[in-house]
């Protein structure tokens, strides 16, 4: 009895019943009894979208021992994410808490939830609700597990999840067969896996998850293209992670010898310093203005290392500086530290070991509003938008009545081109907080990343009445004025941004370079020598100093600045990329063996580099390989800024090429260009169609719309405007000048 082999059978964990076919009559299996049932039923089951597992080949108990098990799963699953329900009270989640222990100590339950669970991103309200969800979970030990994945995992979820919309989008599946796909999908524990792989860098494994899937389903053409669509966008956001810059769990996290390392700490707020590295006697009685310059002397060091790509010193001095300041029970301070140095880990363009401080200052800090700020700025610096959205979510749904994660926010939909919305958050934020500044000064940046630079200037302009005190607003109206070419107003009101701030370098720098700009680079020198007097370290102001010099053709004097940067700060990426771009003008053909790929870029600042490689090739007449390089990362770049300033190299290495398509290359977004960038791209067209035999169309251009007062510009503009009055016999070998190369490397 209960052996007869049943060919086929559907089982359902979540409604507790299997159907199953016999002697042509459907029967559900139960706990308690089987009946037979309507084949209509079967069909709502199997067609109305119901969960269910197809078996063949068992007999009645094996199918009741299958129902057990599927029934486990679900139930296990149920009662996981019912912990996570924050209307639920804490009492309820207790007790669900410790249903669901029971059922995961099975590991088969946990991978079940785990590929559940992580097949798409949790709602805001509950990664904001997860410490004190975690409270709870922490004293069951496999609930904890699970969750404590779950949450980890978040970030790098966002990210997945939102290169497959882009690959459903790209293909233009429609909503229900998209549905039934990702259905199908989240059975087979598909985006876990891809999820797994991607934290772990491990292409092989991607491409073996895609490969297995592909062959295991009867997939249309428009699934198939969606599937392989997708492992493209993985494999590129995969290999923008750097492997040196991969963090590396453990190494701040270090659990004492023999602990269970799958056991939650018992004391959340110091959960990997061992108890025998806690503060010395000695170091216990120092005093708390001791204990703080002890503090900033080591943060200083650290600081230090990370600026002179002394990476494993950092590491150490981090550890040390933790075991000092949790030892004293200075934990609150810790926090303070860890979010310090990953502002400084970030200029130092070390994004991994800034993300990896900013985890553990999570960790020690589950309350602290900014350590969650700065870890969703971190994912924002690194290009993940997708979970620097959501993180910025999650911190406004925490701390609702502060400015800085708004503002956040509204930054990041700047960047992925949502600036309407951007616009709206900012707008929200300056009604609710109209003393602050912030917001209304972020807005002008939404206008400027659009194009609208009369219009940005207009905002700036009402700005600086509605803030006249305020230096940063002055400075940001004095930005605008030089972005549209009105230098000598720009630089008036820079002067007064310093006359409101005298210690803010960013200003003495902007003020230099507008001068620069409007063509008078030697007074900008001597500007910036004056303050070099009393501070000739001041790395803002050397940079800026090399950075004019390079543009005027001194090249010896700014390489010479860029070394001396260096040789205390090797880690400083804007004087290694000076010192490349002077090399690119020096000896191209030797810069561009220095190769750059667009798989290893995440920051602004990498995606410099590479087009500072880009602009070698073809300085050094290897312009195929220039455009083969740029069109391959062009899809890649999430930075709006950075790709426009690509599309410029791009035409450049068309013309170089001597293909036609590089005039239709350079007037792409011509008109939404701030100046300087607008016209530069305007001499290159000009050159271009001198190059395609258009001389009068060239000196249309030069004559009547390149009207800046740059020297560099001006005079490139006069040696072209000599070429389109000569005759050109022909396309041939094009030539481009020192000071059209210097053009490329800033534009």
């Amino acid at each position: 009895m209960g052996w007869e082999m049943i060919e086929t059978v559907f089982v359902s964990g979540k409604d507790a019943l299997a159907y199953f076919y016999e002697d042509e009559k459907w029967y559900s299996l139960s706990a308690e009894e089987t009946i037979p049932v309507s084949a209509s039923e079967v069909r709502r089951l199997v067609n109305g979208g119901g969960e269910y597992y197809l078996l063949r080949g068992l007999s009645k108990r094996e199918i009741s021992d299958a129902l057990v098990k599927e029934k486990r799963r679900a139930d296990a699953l149920f009662l996981t994410l019912a912990v996570l329900d924050e209307q639920a009270s804490i009492s309820t989640r207790v007790l669900l808490a410790q249903q669901a222990d029971d059922l995961l100590l099975e590991s088969s339950n946990r991978d079940f939830v785990l590929k559940r669970i992580l097949s798409w991103p949790l709602p805001t309200n509950v990664t904001a609700a997860r410490h004190s969800l975690m409270q709870i979970a922490n004293t069951f030990n496999h609930v904890a597990m699970v969750l404590k994945e779950v949450f980890n995992f978040q970030p790098d979820l966002h990210e997945v999840i939102a290169r497959w919309r882009e690959s459903a989008e790209e293909v233009g599946i429609s909503q229900a067969g998209l549905s039934s796909l990702r259905s199908e999908l989240v059975d087979a524990g598909f985006f876990r896996a891809v999820l797994m792989a991607t934290v772990e860098r491990n292409l092989h494994d991607l491409n073996s998850i895609i490969v297995t899937n592909l062959l295991g389903g009867n997939w249309s053409p428009q699934e198939r293209a969606l599937l392989l669509d997708f492992q493209r966008r993985i494999q590129s956001s995969m290999k923008r992670t750097r492997e040196y810059e991969k963090p590396k769990p453990g190494r701040l996290f270090k659990r004492s010898p023999g602990a269970d390392q799958n056991k939650p700490s018992e004391d959340p707020f110091r959960p990997d310093l061992p108890s025998n590295e806690c503060a010395s006697p000695q170091e216990a009685r120092l005093n708390a203005f001791e204990a703080k310059q002890r503090v900033d002397k080591q943060i200083n060091c650290i600081k230090e290392m990370l600026f002179r790509d002394r990476l494993p010193l950092a590491e150490k001095y981090v550890t040390d500086l933790m075991r000092f300041q949790l030892g004293r029970d200075d934990q609150e301070y810790a926090v303070m530290s860890l979010c310090n140095l990953t502002a400084s880990a970030l200029d130092a363009n070390r994004l991994g070991f800034a993300d990896e401080l900013i985890k553990y200052a999570m960790e020690l800090g589950p309350n602290d509003i900014v350590a969650f700020t700065a870890r969703a700025e971190v994912l924002r610096r690194r290009g993940k938008f997708a979970a620097a959205l959501a993180a910025f979510e999650e911190v406004i749904s925490r701390f609702p009545a502060r400015t800085y994660p708004l503002n956040g926010k509204a930054n990041v939909l700047k960047e992925i081109g949502h600036f309407e919305q951007a616009a709206q958050l900012l707008r929200r934020v300056q009604s609710d907080f109209p003393e602050d500044s912030v917001a209304f000064n972020e807005e002008v940046g939404v206008l400027r990343s659009q194009g609208r630079h009369k219009a940005a200037l207009q905002l700036a302009v009402a700005n600086a009445r509605r803030f006249p005190l305020d230096p940063v607003t002055r400075s940001v109206l004095a930005g605008s004025l030089s972005r549209v070419g009105r230098y000598a107003e720009a630089s008036r009101h820079y002067q007064q941004a310093l006359a409101l701030d005298r210690t803010e370098v960013r200003f003495i720098v902007g003020a230099a370079l507008n001068t620069h700009s409007a063509g008078a680079s030697e007074r900008a020198l001597r500007y910036l020598e004056e303050f070099l007097k009393t501070s000739p370290t001041e790395v803002p102001l050397l940079q800026a100093k090399a950075q004019i010099l390079r543009s005027i053709g001194q090249f010896s004097a700014a390489k010479g600045i860029y070394e001396s940067i260096l040789r205390g700060f090797p880690r400083f990426i804007p004087a290694v990329l000076g010192l490349r771009a002077v090399a690119v003008l020096e000896d191209p053909i030797v810069a561009a063996e220095n190769k750059v790929t667009h798989d290893q870029l995440e920051s602004e600042l990498d995606w410099t580099g590479f087009r500072t490689y880009a602009v070698a090739l073809v300085a050094a007449d290897r312009p195929r390989e220039a455009i083969q390089a740029i069109e391959a990362a062009l899809p890649q770049c999430p930075w709006l800024g950075q790709r426009d300033r690509l599309k410029t190299t791009l035409g450049i290495a068309q013309m170089k090429n001597n293909e036609p398509t590089c005039i239709q290359t350079l007037q792409t977004n011509l008109e939404s260009l701030e100046d300087r960038q607008r016209q530069a791209r305007l001499l290159f067209l000009s050159h271009a169609q001198i190059e395609q035999n258009r001389q009068s169309i060239a000196r249309v251009l030069l004559s009547r719309m390149v009207t800046t007062s740059d020297r560099g510009i001006q005079s490139i503009k006069e040696h072209l405007l000599r070429a389109s009055a000569g005759k050109n016999t022909g396309i041939g070998k094009v030539d481009l000048s020192s000071g059209e190369l210097e053009l490329a490397l800033a534009a």
